[in-house]
């Protein structure tokens, strides 16, 4: 829901294609303890054993954040100033006035929304699930 999270990863995946990304926020581990949880695009230093250390590591990430980035709308998004969410919605749509009103609908809107859900499926499938799995399996 954050305008400037979304423009950033349109920056990794659609103006330069080929970075590497991570997402991370607030989670809880096993005990409950708050915790610094991300997403990777990758195995990351801190992963010693790999692709199993890096599912181990994001299996705490927020169900609740999966779905949020899921549904993610770049034109709903907010920021703390008006004028970066309107200087990011024109630079997205290739407008030169960054600050004249941006239009509400863009096919580069629709292009961003449809790679950053894709990059979040794809990033947290597992997640999502596992967390469905455990709600059968309790409910």
């Amino acid at each position: 829901s954050r305008i400037w999270c979304s423009f950033e990863l349109h920056l990794s995946f659609v103006q330069f294609k080929k970075m590497l990304y991570n997402a991370y926020t607030l989670g809880r581990d096993k005990n409950g303890d708050v915790i610094a949880v991300g997403l990777t695009d990758g195995p990351t230093a801190v992963d010693r054993h790999g692709v199993n250390s890096q599912t181990i590591r994001q299996q705490n990430f927020p169900v609740s954040v999966c779905n949020k980035a899921l549904r993610v709308e770049l034109v709903k998004s907010e920021a703390s100033y008006e004028k970066d969410r309107i200087r990011i919605l024109n630079f997205i749509c290739g407008e030169t006035d960054l600050n004249k009103p941006p239009t509400t609908h863009h096919e580069n809107y629709d292009e961003v929304d449809r790679t950053l859900r894709g990059v979040f499926a794809k990033s947290t499938y597992r997640i999502m699930l596992e967390s469905g799995a455990r709600r059968r399996k309790l409910g």
